[in-house]
């Protein structure tokens, strides 16, 4: 794919897919912590724009090279 291809992945990757996994991340980590699933909607809402933030910075690179020299089997 070119390179407009590779940057609506990464797009879609950092904020939809991203987005749901930590979401799913915070909350059940802090549920089974705890036992409790308020715990988990708490984690979520005190943590999860920090780790949006983290993950803005780390993987949109680590994307690029993944989309770059790595080649899906099809």
């Amino acid at each position: 794919p070119g390179w407009q291809g590779i940057a609506l992945k990464i797009g879609i990757d950092i904020t939809f897919f991203s987005s749901l996994l930590n979401i799913l991340y915070l909350f059940i980590v802090a549920s089974a912590n705890k036992n409790k699933i308020s715990d988990g909607i708490k984690s979520v809402k005190t943590q999860y724009w920090n780790t949006m933030i983290l993950t803005w910075k780390f993987w949109p690179i680590i994307s690029l090279v993944n989309f770059l020299f790595f080649e899906a089997d099809t």
